[in-house]
């Protein structure tokens, strides 16, 4: 193969310009940022997904809570939820809402209620299953199974889940891919001089 060694040491030259601690030293700054700005995102999700629980816990805005989660989660890097979130007690509130509305409307419908309330409630039985429990209870026992008291909504209404992207242009996703291509080139930087020197010290 001929080889123009001449050009190849013009080559050579300018890529001696680009100095491989100059690119070590870029790669060891921007990591760290890469680092810190991942571990925000995560840190700020988690606040995030609190205040959801928070939210939910004191009858507050969910909604709210809910959209602030999704469009930092969806906009960030590093901020997987790891499981669907459950707004628990405004499901069981709806559930209390409905069966309080159909026990109104008969004497032996309010006391099938407070009879569920109170076997469920010993029960000592997690939120998350409570209103089930109830409902369940109601449902069991009302003359005319065709016929229940309420219908339950389904708990999947009140299930939300969210999920990162892989990468996003953000602080994180920025340094993440600076500190990839400045590695890159100190890979491609060591590789290109060996290879070239191997070249120009060769005979023909």
């Amino acid at each position: 193969m001929n080889i123009n060694k001449r050009k190849l040491h013009h080559y050579w030259r300018n890529i001696r310009g680009i100095k491989t601690w100059h690119l070590m030293v870029a790669f060891l700054v921007t990591v760290p940022i890469a680092a810190w700005s991942l571990r925000q995102n995560n840190l700020r999700m988690i606040e995030l997904r609190e205040a959801v629980v928070v939210a939910d816990r004191q009858d507050g805005d969910t909604v709210g809570a809910l959209q602030e989660l999704s469009e930092h989660v969806f906009s960030h890097m590093n901020t997987n939820i790891g499981g669907p979130i459950q707004l628990v007690h405004e499901y069981n509130r709806e559930i209390e809402r409905l069966s309080q509305e159909a026990a109104n409307r008969s004497q032996a419908q309010a006391v099938l209620y407070d009879q569920a309330k109170a076997q469920c409630d010993s029960q000592g039985l997690p939120e998350s299953i409570w209103a089930s429990c109830v409902s369940d209870y109601v449902r069991e026992r009302t003359p005319d199974n065709t016929n229940p008291l309420f219908e339950s909504p389904a708990i999947e209404l009140y299930t939300y889940s969210f999920a990162s992207p892989g990468w996003t242009l953000d602080v994180a996703g920025i340094s993440l891919f600076v500190a990839c291509l400045l590695l890159f080139l100190v890979v491609a930087r060591i590789v290109a001089g060996k290879i070239i020197t191997s070249i120009l010290k060769s005979r023909y």
